[in-house]
């Protein structure tokens, strides 16, 4: 969306997360009955994900960027990853699937 008023032009951009059904409105992963999110903080950022009563990640997982924007995102089943795994680029865009 623009405006302009002569000799300026105003233009107004969002950045927009991707969206996600695995967060529930707290922000915090829907982990399911007897599970619990656990969390690690890595060199580039921090990545959270869902973890069974076996200590075994379960679940739905994602990774952040430093700056706390989304790096990547799925789903961990019986300790490993399973499924499309999406990561996205610094400024929000897809990196792949």
């Amino acid at each position: 969306m623009y405006f302009s008023i002569p000799g300026l032009i105003f233009i107004f951009l969002a950045q927009v997360s991707p969206a996600s059904s695995n967060l529930n409105p707290s922000g915090k992963l829907k982990c399911g009955k007897g599970r619990i999110e656990k969390s690690a903080q890595l060199l580039g950022g921090t990545e959270s994900w869902c973890q069974g009563p076996d200590g075994k990640r379960q679940g739905p997982a994602k990774e952040f960027f430093k700056d706390k924007k989304l790096k990547g995102m799925g789903e961990y089943k019986n300790g490993k990853k399973s499924g499309k795994w999406k990561y996205y680029w610094p400024d929000g865009t897809l990196q792949k699937e």
